[in-house]
């Protein structure tokens, strides 16, 4: 009976594993799909694509022109690719296509090492096939950047019992460069920090204290650097609050309703369910409590320190705490606290039509996902024709003039909005 049973746990493991290889291909060749149509670039990524080709490597450190903040290393490789490449829109959309694949494989990676369940593969299919993940893996923003970063730090900490301290160590002086690409992994590794500092305190062995000693000291170095060399050009942006406070962005009166509003927004778009936060949310603070007792302390821990130094920076007007764009980074935490949450109920439900409701729920969110998906392809794969655009540009620019025009298009031509004067206009 007990080699039935092993055979029977083994034929479900591969039909799981299967399952994630199928959904990771379907969600790169999605990527890819959308990277190489080519769709026309947006105002904000056209408002990058002009620093990139007006500045030098230096310059793309200070403060940039059209009032927009990227971090440094997504802008300086960026330009790399651009020099190399020429006047394309694939390569200003290159590096986040990149890591739009590989915070895919990332997650699905850690989701098979802590959820080989049909509530994992869920998780995946929503992480793979969300439009939102492949709209920012073929932009020309730095969003898929943030995604990456977070999905790699989550899975290190489900993997750090298995390293040795000298890899311990490596990863601790390396992953904080992760800064220069994400200006949200700072919330992000303060939680890792964090993490590592409990599992430190709960062991008492000295190998533990190497790599967090470590860690804090890169983490401090790359921080202090990051600060003189770009951040402190964007400080005092008047637009890094302005531009966001028609939206609730940050802290307002009364500030409980506040915080309601904005973490069920949040964990709403994050985990690709808006229509449904309150749902979301139950699942998540369930999933995290299986977590923790599970032993995946560390994922419960980071996501915990990620929202409260979320939540102080943008108390103190230093970044935004919003739904939207500016959640992405929140994607990984909030899947897998949403799976999780939806396994635990799972298991604890002894009746099985609770259980298969539970199975369809999860499943029924997924096809929903993918339905909506679908219909917001033509975002995703939009051409506009300089008619249409100027016609938006009159409405939502008040007739600005335009900073870039592509005649590599398949259509005629295209045309992106800004402020420079029209003897300017940059021809690509």
């Amino acid at each position: 009976m007990e080699a039935i049973s092993s055979i029977s746990n083994d034929t479900r493991v591969k039909r799981i594993h299967l399952a994630l290889a199928a959904i990771a291909i379907a969600g790169l060749a999605a990527r890819l799909i959308g990277y190489l149509y080519g769709k026309s670039l947006w105002f904000d990524e056209a408002s990058v694509a002009v620093n990139i080709m007006d500045r030098s490597y230096g310059q793309l450190l200070q403060r940039l022109d059209y009032f927009i903040v990227n971090p440094p290393l997504f802008l300086i490789i960026s330009k790399a690719v651009y020099s190399l490449w020429g006047h394309i829109e694939y390569s200003f959309r290159f590096l986040p296509f990149v890591a739009g694949c590989l915070s895919l494989l990332v997650f699905i990676r850690t989701v098979k090492r802590i959820m080989p369940s049909i509530f994992g593969i869920c998780a995946a299919a929503l992480y793979s096939l969300n439009v939102t993940h492949i709209n920012w893996a073929t932009s020309a923003k730095h969003y898929s950047l943030e995604e990456l970063s977070s999905a790699v730090a989550i899975l290190i900490a489900v993997e750090w019992t298995k390293l040795s301290t000298r890899w311990r160590c490596v990863i601790a002086l390396v992953l904080p460069v992760l800064l220069w690409f994400s200006f949200t992994f700072a919330f992000v590794i303060t939680g890792f920090i964090v993490a590592l500092a409990y599992s430190f305190l709960k062991e008492r062995k000295a190998s533990a204290s190497a790599p967090l000693i470590v860690l804090i000291a890169a983490t401090s170095a790359s921080a202090l650097w990051l600060y003189m060399a770009a951040i402190r050009y964007s400080l005092g942006y008047e637009t890094l609050v302005g531009m966001w406070s028609d939206v609730d962005a940050f802290p307002t009166a009364p500030y409980s309703s506040w915080l309601g509003k904005s973490l069920l927004a949040v964990v709403g778009y994050a985990c690709g369910v808006p229509y449904g936060p309150l749902l979301v949310m139950f699942f998540c603070l369930i999933g995290g409590y299986a977590l923790w007792r599970d032993r995946y302390q560390s994922i419960v821990i980071i996501s915990a320190v990620t929202l409260l130094t979320a939540l102080g920076a943008a108390a103190l007007g230093v970044y935004p705490f919003m739904s939207g764009r500016l959640s992405t980074y929140w994607s990984p935490m909030v899947l897998l606290l949403f799976a999780s949450g939806l396994q635990a109920v799972w298991h604890s439900l002894g009746n099985l039509r609770f259980r298969r409701f539970i199975t369809t729920l999860a499943i029924c969110i997924v096809l929903i996902n993918i339905i909506g998906s679908l219909s917001f392809a033509s975002f995703i794969f939009l051409k506009e024709e300089m008619r249409y655009v100027t016609e938006h540009l009159g409405e939502q620019y008040d007739g600005e003039t335009p900073i870039l025009v592509s005649s590599l298009a398949r259509r005629p031509f295209r045309i992106y909005g800004g402020k420079l004067p029209s003897d300017k206009v940059v021809h690509i």
